[in-house]
């Protein structure tokens, strides 16, 4: 959803996220993310490969 030139992810009543079209094209459904929560700060981390839907390797980057 746009506002004032900027995209927001909206949260559905089911607790879905549904992201802005461009963040949805870089992580297809299905791509697994890492949630940290602190204050109210919410990091979402990806936790698969969004260009190859593998695993990260241990001690690979997962930041997209």
């Amino acid at each position: 959803e746009g506002r004032d030139g900027r995209e927001y992810a909206v949260v559905a009543g089911d607790g879905t996220l549904q992201l802005p079209p461009e963040t949805l094209a870089a992580f297809p459904p299905g791509t697994l993310f890492a949630v940290e929560h602190t204050d109210r700060t919410v990091t979402l981390r990806a936790e698969v490969d969004p260009t190859s839907a593998r695993a990260a390797a241990p001690g690979e980057p997962t930041e997209a």
